[in-house]
């Protein structure tokens, strides 16, 4: 999927911009169009020009917000990080952020 990513984003560095929308977070990918439960409390609308950053400080608000890691706890044979991490290797962004708060 990282290897997607980079091919989308090739030369259009400081083009894009990234959202996520860090509410009603459940168990599985919203992908599956599900109604399932919440496992953390909404933590709020990110923006970012950096794809890798703004998931792990989402990672981070949930984890925060929680108390816990909900991730590693619903899905423990899961390195929550794994393609966070290879994203930063392939140079698609950083792990390391500033949040700024609205």
């Amino acid at each position: 999927m990282i290897e997607y990513v980079k091919a989308v984003l090739r030369g259009k560095k400081k083009k894009a911009v990234f959202f996520n929308f860090a509410i009603k977070i459940t168990k599985e990918c919203d992908c599956l169009a599900k109604d399932d439960p919440k496992i953390s409390p909404d933590v709020g609308i990110l923006a970012s020009s950096d794809p890798v950053s703004i998931d792990k400080a989402s990672y981070d608000l949930v984890v925060d917000a929680c108390g816990r890691d909900v991730f590693r706890q619903e899905h423990p044979e899961r390195d929550s990080l794994k393609q966070l991490r290879y994203a930063h290797q392939l140079g698609l962004g950083n792990l390391e952020y500033e949040l700024t708060t609205l």
